[in-house]
């Protein structure tokens, strides 16, 4: 089975009793997003806007951080089964992939970003490094 990450999905369903190896991608991101109205947001005060997009970023660290540490937990019981194993790809073949998928990428990305995550790249890039796969 390709995975992008050797998350927590691999025991509720069993895959590991039946399933001999996982290869690794890290193609995907799962990520969330907070929507607000946006005549309600600009309502709030200046320094209540700003005062929460602080306190999201400090979350969506803390966020990163924990699904960091869940999927190494469950990267560690997958392995631990015997049963399976975890196959990742050199960087070579991930640059392959890359290369590959890089026409399509082109097509949608401009559609696809969000207005904050183009004001927020730098995140963006701290998750690629979590285990996301950014282009």
């Amino acid at each position: 089975m390709l995975r992008r990450t050797p998350g927590p999905i691999f025991f509720s369903p069993k895959f590991h009793e039946v399933q001999p190896y996982f290869m690794l991608s890290n193609h995907g991101y799962v990520g969330y997003f907070v929507a607000v109205n946006a005549d309600f947001w600009h309502s709030l005060p200046e320094d209540i806007r700003s005062g929460l997009e602080e306190i999201m970023a400090e979350v969506t660290d803390w966020g990163n951080e924990r699904a960091v540490a869940i999927n190494e937990d469950s990267r560690q019981r997958l392995l631990a089964t015997g049963r399976s194993e975890i196959i990742e790809l050199p960087d070579e073949e991930l640059l392959v992939w890359r290369n590959a998928v890089q026409p399509v990428w082109d097509q949608f990305s401009e559609r696809l970003v969000l207005r904050s995550s183009r004001r927020h790249g730098a995140q963006l890039q701290r998750t690629s490094q979590l285990g996301g796969f950014l282009l």
